[in-house]
C-alpha cells in the first residue's frame, strides 16, 4: 500500500486532499498539521500527526518513520503577510533538504499559484510564459517553483508543481475575496431585501477552479508518477469576481448589492488572470470544468449553516 504524507492537513487544500484520497484509491495517509485536529476521515489507513514543519529534525524523523512514496505539500502560513510568505519559503526549502537527505526517492507535489505569472493581459497563459509576479506571495511561490525544479534537474529532488488558478470551494482560504464575501453573508447587512457586501474590486477577471477538480488533478499526478513538471490547473475561461459572487447568491435564492471600498483592494494583483489548460489535458488527461454551480451552491449552503449555528 502506497504511503502519502500530506502537510497542512488542517488547511483548505490539505483537508480536501485527505478526504479525497481516503475515498479514492488504496493509500495509507499520513495527515500532518501544526494543531491537534479531529481526523478528516474515518479511513482506517489514515493517521493524523501533529508536527511543525519549522522543526527540521522532527520532520526528518517523521519521514524516516513513515517512508512516504509521495509528499503532498499543502502547508502554508498563518495568514497572508509578507513575513509569512518568506517563512513559507524557508520552511519549504528545509523540507526539500530533509527529503534529499532522508528520502531521495520520495516524490513531492507542490502547489504553485497563478500569482507567479503576474499581469498577463487578456490571453490564456501557458506554463512557458515569462513570470513577473507583482506580489510577495507570487514572488516567493515562484522562488519555490524554480528551486524545486532546479533540484529535480540535478537529481536532488523529485518534484512536480501544480499551478492552480483561483481555487474555490467550501472552507476556502480566509484571505481570498470569496471568503470575505461569505463572512459578510454570515453576519449580514441588508438593504431593500438584498445583502450589502463591501468589496475592493468587482471587475477583476479570474480563472476559477472547483476544489474537487484540483483534487482530480492531484490524484492523477500521483498515479502517473510525474516529476519535473509545472502544470496549470485551470479551466481556460475567465470570469469576473462580480459574476462569481452574484451567481453564488442567486443559487442561494438571494440578491446582493455591492459597495466598492478601495481599502479592501489587494495591491499588486493582476486585472486579468486566465490559464492555458492544454498541458494539463496532455499530461493528466483532464481539464477542470467551467461549470461551477455545484461548488458555488455548496459554498453558499456552508455559509448558511455557519450562520444558523452562530
Amino acid at each position: 500500500m502506497t504511503t502519502i504524507l500530506v502537510t497542512g492537513a488542517d488547511g483548505f487544500i490539505g483537508a480536501h486532499v485527505v478526504r479525497h484520497l481516503a475515498v479514492h484509491g488504496s493509500h495509507r495517509l499520513v495527515a500532518v498539521s501544526r494543531r491537534p485536529q479531529e481526523p478528516a476521515t474515518a479511513a482506517p489507513e489514515s493517521i493524523r500527526v501533529q508536527a511543525d514543519l519549522d522543526d527540521s529534525a522532527q520532520i526528518a524523523d517523521l519521514i524516516r518513520r513513515t517512508q512516504p512514496a509521495v509528499v503532498i505539500h499543502a502547508a502554508g502560513g498563518r495568514g497572508r503577510t509578507d513575513e509569512n510568505e518568506w517563512n513559507n519559503l524557508r520552511m519549504t526549502q528545509a523540507l526539500f533538504d530533509v527529503l534529499g537527505a532522508a528520502a531521495p526517492d520520495t516524490r513531492i507535489i507542490l502547489f504553485g499559484s497563478a500569482a507567479e505569472y503576474g499581469e498577463t493581459g487578456n490571453t490564456r497563459v501557458a506554463e512557458t510564459a515569462e513570470c513577473r509576479p507583482g506580489t510577495v506571495y507570487g514572488q516567493t511561490k515562484l522562488m519555490i517553483t524554480d528551486e524545486a525544479l532546479a533540484r529535480t534537474r540535478s537529481g536532488r529532488l523529485r518534484a512536480t508543481v501544480l499551478r492552480p488558478f483561483n481555487v474555490i470551494g467550501p472552507g476556502i482560504s480566509a484571505t481570498l475575496a470569496a471568503a470575505s464575501f461569505l463572512r459578510q453573508i454570515r453576519e449580514p447587512r441588508m438593504r431593500d431585501g438584498a445583502y450589502l457586501v463591501t468589496m475592493g474590486v468587482r471587475d477583476a477577471v479570474r480563472d476559477f477552479v472547483a476544489v474537487d477538480d484540483l483534487m482530480t488533478a492531484i490524484e492523477r499526478t500521483v498515479a502517473r508518477e510525474l516529476s519535473g513538471e509545472i502544470i496549470n490547473v485551470c479551466t481556460g475561461q475567465g470570469r469576473t469576481l462580480d459574476w462569481l459572487l452574484t451567481r453564488m447568491a442567486a443559487l442561494g435564492g438571494a440578491k446582493v448589492i455591492f459597495e466598492i471600498d478601495s481599502q479592501h483592494a489587494a495591491a499588486g494583483q493582476p486585472s486579468i488572470s486566465i490559464g492555458d489548460p492544454d498541458k494539463g489535458q496532455h499530461l493528466l488527461g483532464f481539464t477542470p470544468s467551467p461549470d461551477l454551480d455545484t461548488t458555488l451552491r455548496a459554498m453558499w449552503d456552508s455559509a448558511m449553516i455557519a450562520r444558523e449555528q452562530s
